[in-house]
């Protein structure tokens, strides 16, 4: 957003008398007065800052795009309407809510001045205006005109469906970024709101439409049939879009109509396999895939996908972006965890994509939905062996999911392949089935010596098997490492002598400050209190802190 300071209606300090205060002259100096003045609005100073632009009409003047850039409710607003017109009710939990009684005629002078500065406005269910309220507005409002024109930000959370529908009076021309939640997919409500927001906001480059609630059931709504198509056709009319974020299921056509678009480069979405599968079977008049022809992805950097599964359409819905500068891919199942496998095809078809040599970031999010589901074992080192001499450039390595293993030839591997590795989290939620398979201390070598620019591990490891001197010697000839690793992560990671352990991960990762025991699915409650204590007491001893003083007991004398 724009500071206030460059918008059309920031007014030109004027001239001070020559005798005027240095410090009054200071303020009137309009770089000084936005230093001041953004400083307060950081502290939340607003008060502070309202009394200053009460001093003078030059301070008033300056202080007022400020003051009213950014609203969280109209309530402010709805007060400078002329008596008689609005009045105060009491809520239950002795709140007060703004109301506005007929006559429909308002007078709305001292809205619009100060309506001219709002250039953000975040609605998250306000309880402090009536729907009544809003619905006066509404029929009284200047026609055709938004409620503020050089609105550039509008966030409308609302979890209250007779609220929704009056977001329409806040599109306004100016609007970069628009956030639309509401609590229900009403169709004919969200055609309208889409269809006006269309005909007014012509230049938006940030979208996101979801689902308020917070019910967990978000990516189980449907945005297809006459709602998909208004949707497609809103965003094929958006082609200044940068970045879209959509929690509800899409249909192809919007999928499609996010694939042209020219300036794309973030993307969040939710598909489900209908749409995969439509997508990766859907073929032109001359039977070529539509992305072979035409634009898909183009320009696309950071890729979010959400699926229940992944299976063939994902692996052509991954294979069919034609960016060759995306960056960033998460890729979240949240329904069945795949097995080894199924993994390594996905991987292989990134391996083989356009953006092979550009994709810096791949995280792999995998969950069952429920906890007594049987899932597969994901053995991390043969499902990523694909991408090893294919994709060079990763610095984040992420896979997270109910079930995995991962060696100490894996790391080997994947310290080989990604020198510039900077963040690496192998994490199993569950607990593992096959502690042969558990990473030692010793194998943590290569990580500390090829990729020097690690910075963050999360990893499981078995600590309880500490290699003596002459092996340390062996792997450490030189002494400490080049490793700039400062956060360790130990995730359901036994441990019995921290002493070792602390003096072994010192020479391996000397800069290492910040190491924790995460855990909760492998061992008893016990066994995690033992190896939470020694973990901390390695991190106390990396950082050379004094061991904590026990609580003194204090003698209570008898009654």
């Amino acid at each position: 957003m724009d500071s206030p300071a460059a918008s059309p209606s920031r007014t030109v300090m004027r001239s001070f008398a020559p005798t005027a205060p240095a410090a009054h002259r200071c303020l009137l100096v309009n770089e000084i007065f936005e230093i001041v003045a953004e400083l307060l609005l950081s502290t939340r100073s607003k008060r502070t800052l309202a009394s200053l632009a009460c001093t003078c009409k030059a301070m008033r003047d300056s202080a007022d795009p400020f003051i009213w850039g950014k609203l969280d409710t109209l309530a402010p607003l709805l007060r400078l309407l002329p008596a008689g017109t609005w009045a105060e009710g009491q809520r239950p939990d002795n709140g007060k809510f703004v109301m506005i009684a007929p006559p429909v005629t308002l007078q709305w002078t001292r809205f619009q001045h100060y309506a001219q500065y709002v250039r953000e406005f975040l609605w998250k269910d306000p309880t402090d205006v009536s729907v009544f309220a809003l619905h006066t507005i509404s029929l009284s409002r200047p026609a055709l005109q938004p409620l503020f024109p050089h609105l550039q930000e509008l966030v409308w959370v609302e979890s209250r469906s007779n609220y929704f529908p009056f977001v329409h009076m806040f599109f306004a021309p100016r609007i970069r970024t628009l956030r639309i939640t509401p609590s229900e997919f009403h169709a004919p409500v969200i055609m309208s709101l889409l269809e006006h927001a269309g005909n007014v906001c012509k230049n938006i480059k940030d979208f996101e439409i979801g689902l308020s609630g917070g019910n967990g059931d978000e990516d189980e709504v449907e945005c297809k049939g006459a709602v998909g198509s208004a949707l497609a056709r809103f965003i094929g009319r958006m082609t200044t879009l940068e970045r879209v974020s959509v929690s509800v299921r899409l249909s192809e056509t919007c999928v499609a109509a996010l694939a042209a678009l020219p300036q794309l480069t973030n993307l969040t979405l939710v598909m489900d396999n209908e749409t995969l599968e439509t997508l990766a079977a859907t073929k032109d008049a001359n039977g070529a895939e539509p992305w072979v022809r035409g634009p898909w992805f183009d320009s696309l950097e950071d890729l979010s996908l959400q699926v229940s599964e992944i299976g063939q359409g994902t692996m052509a819905f991954l294979g069919s972006i034609r960016s060759t500068s995306l960056r960033e891919l998460l890729l979240v199942t949240d329904t069945i965890q795949p097995d080894t496998q199924t993994v390594r095809d996905h991987l292989r078809v990134v391996a083989r994509s356009a953006y092979r040599d550009s994709l810096s970031s791949l995280q792999l999010e995998f969950s069952a939905r429920r906890p007594e589901d049987v899932v597969p074992v994901l053995d991390v080192g043969h499902a990523a062996q694909p991408l090893f001499g294919h994709v060079r450039n990763l610095t984040t390595f992420i896979i997270r999911s109910d079930y995995l293993v991962v060696d100490a030839l894996a790391l080997k591997d994947i310290a080989s392949a990604w020198p510039v590795l900077e963040i690496l989290a192998l994490i199993s939620y569950r607990g593992h089935t096959n502690e042969d398979k558990w990473v030692t201390l010793e194998g943590l070598v290569p990580l500390a010596f090829q990729c020097p620019n690690l910075a963050l591990l999360e990893l499981h490891v078995d600590a309880t098997e500490i290699p003596d001197e002459a092996t340390i010697a062996r792997l450490l000839p030189a002494g400490p490492s080049p490793s700039r690793l400062t956060c360790f992560w130990a995730f359901d990671s036994p441990i019995l002598q921290p002493e070792p352990v602390a003096s072994f991960l010192q020479r391996l990762f000397p800069l290492a400050d910040e190491v924790a025991y995460r855990g909760g699915a492998q061992y008893t409650l016990d066994c995690q209190w033992l190896f939470d204590s020694c973990w901390r007491k390695v991190q106390r001893l990396l950082r050379s802190e004094p061991e904590p003083q026990s609580p003194r007991r204090v003698a209570v004398p008898p009654l």
